[in-house]
């Protein structure tokens, strides 16, 4: 059953540290063109994929973003949830009618699937061509920066960045949570006591597997690193409220 695509997508890994060898052209059209061969809700392709080079642009994100694999690797892009495109050919009066859409329908969610779904066809790519890969959360995390950064237009939404590259690397692969965890017939399985044996005994692997890894070792668990920043929300709604607030005008 196994072939080189499973093969492929099986000994997926992130690399965080990249040899200092630029993605060729060829590399790059390759990587985004499979990324658009990506299915898409209505055939929207509402995304849109930035190719950072320039290395003033990759310091500014890495100031932000404080990861050097933002910064040190073959190639960056940024996937951005994009329904600016179809103002362009847009009346006026559609233009209002999106602008109402936008706000209160489904659009940016699905937009940010189509993105999603387009990123992981250009890891797959890239991938089965020999390099690495790395997913940057952090660009959302600084959307107005970001987006000011790399000029994107109204509608158009950073949403991460895939870094590529020759790796310079060989990390352990990640156990991932048993099968039975995620994956359920027909119907959800709501018996907590199962749930519960199946989590407590993965963290027992995922604690064996960061207290021996060759790279930043560290004593926790799946759970621990899944809980601990939700310990940092307030109880309240009032102090939720205040806290959510308080993250969005810091970007």
């Amino acid at each position: 059953m196994m072939n080189k695509v499973l093969e492929t997508i099986m000994n997926h890994k992130s690399i965080r540290k990249f040899k200092d060898i630029k993605l060729t052209d060829e590399q790059v059209l390759t990587i985004v063109k499979a990324a658009q061969m990506a299915p898409s809700s209505l055939f929207m392709q509402d995304y849109a994929i930035i190719g950072v080079s320039d290395l003033k642009i990759k310091e500014q994100l890495y100031q932000l973003t404080k990861s050097r694999w933002v910064k040190e690797n073959g190639l960056l892009l940024i996937f951005c949830s994009d329904l600016h495109r179809i103002t362009v050919l847009a009346s006026d009066e559609q233009k209002k009618k999106l602008r109402l859409a936008y706000k209160f329908g489904p659009s940016k969610r699905i937009s940010t699937i189509n993105t999603s779904i387009a990123a992981q066809n250009a890891t797959l790519a890239a991938e089965s061509m020999g390099l690495g890969v790395v997913y940057s959360g952090a660009i959302a995390v600084h959307e107005k920066a970001v987006k000011k950064i790399l000029k994107l237009p109204r509608n158009v939404v950073p949403l991460f960045g895939l870094c590529i590259g020759v790796s310079d690397s060989t990390p352990e692969q990640k156990p991932r949570l048993p099968l039975h965890a995620v994956y359920f017939q027909n119907e959800y399985i709501q018996d907590k006591e199962k749930q519960k044996d199946l989590l407590i005994k993965y963290d027992e692997t995922m604690k064996s597997y960061y207290a021996s890894r060759t790279d930043n070792k560290r004593s926790t668990t799946w759970s621990q690193k899944t809980l601990v920043p939700i310990n940092q929300i307030p109880s309240s709604k009032i102090g939720f409220m205040i806290f959510a607030l308080k993250r969005l005008f810091s970007k």
